[in-house]
């Protein structure tokens, strides 16, 4: 059989531009987007952690190269959090809380590509995130940030021009959504039914596009199977990272994902990586602005 590489495409996908027209779009962002800043990627948060763990006599070196051999073999994200959260909660909680303020210190953050901010600002009016970073926050209000559980769990509809921290932001430690007792608090207990309501409401009544995301990650696949349903009607979007000769790769995910109504944009991380999602995002301003631009400026 021939190989067939992955067709890649810079341009705005109908869908996501008929959703910006109707103003029904969510941008739903992922940590993808705050590594564009210099945030830590998942992998960056587990070896400060484990490190941590190590400095602080929680574990000795040969234990440490342990940990990290399981980590770079399982890539089990949340559950090595757990781990470390749990060793360090013994010693001092103090020095967990340390490490996740350090993974998004905002006088560390690259300004190189802080325009994507103000390119969701003009595609939207909704917009969610499970970062806890305050990168995006600088262009919001304080009251147009919402991060306590309280005020998530009793929502009933997204607000315009808000921005939703699901999983809690670094302001309050408490709001935090990070080890399985989080996710766990968060997601299965039955007092929360509002919450998931309140998810499975946006899934219905929205077209979602999640940007910084991959379908390997705990925290989107925890999320479309509680919020998310099965579904004829594709109405959802992720741009989503691919090796261009991984085309098995894409038509899994195609199918997996189809079922609960998301559409795949695949991106070619074959040459600049996950700074490819940055180049396809202006190319779509672009699509969007640019004739309008060239008109105003006649």
């Amino acid at each position: 059989m021939a190989f067939t590489p992955i067709q890649f495409s810079r341009k705005l996908p109908l869908g996501i531009r008929n959703a910006i027209d109707r103003k029904t779009l969510v941008i739903f962002i992922g940590a993808g987007v705050s590594q564009l800043m210099g945030g830590w990627s998942w992998g960056d948060l587990v070896e400060e952690l484990v490190k941590k763990c190590r400095s602080v006599g929680c574990i000795n070196p040969r234990q440490e190269d342990h940990l990290m051999d399981k980590f770079h073999k399982e890539k089990k994200y949340v559950e090595m959090i757990t781990q470390c959260y749990d060793m360090l909660y013994e010693i001092n909680i103090d020095h967990y809380y340390d490490v996740i303020k350090i993974s998004c210190d905002m006088q560390k953050m690259d300004r190189k590509f802080i325009d994507i901010y103000t390119l969701f600002r003009k595609m939207s009016e909704y917009f969610i995130t499970t970062n806890y970073d305050e990168y995006f926050d600088t262009l919001f209000s304080i009251d147009d940030v919402v991060y306590k559980f309280e005020e998530l769990k009793n929502s009933v509809d997204l607000d315009k021009n808000k921005l939703y921290h699901i999983h809690g932001s670094i302001i309050d430690f408490t709001s935090l959504v990070l080890t399985e007792y989080d996710y766990q608090e968060r997601y299965e207990k039955l007092e929360n039914y509002k919450y998931k309501i309140f998810l499975k409401n946006i899934f219905a009544n929205y077209n979602v596009l999640f940007l910084g995301y991959s379908f390997s990650e705990y925290v989107i696949n925890t999320i479309l199977s509680r919020a998310s349903y099965e579904s004829n009607e594709k109405r959802h979007y992720i741009l989503n990272p691919y090796y261009s000769d991984r085309r098995d790769d894409l038509e899994y995910d195609e199918k997996r994902f189809g079922r609960m109504g998301v559409n795949i944009v695949p991106y070619i991380k074959d040459v600049i990586k996950y700074r490819e999602m940055y180049e396809v995002l202006k190319s779509w301003e672009n699509d969007l602005f640019g004739m309008q631009l060239e008109v105003e400026n006649i």
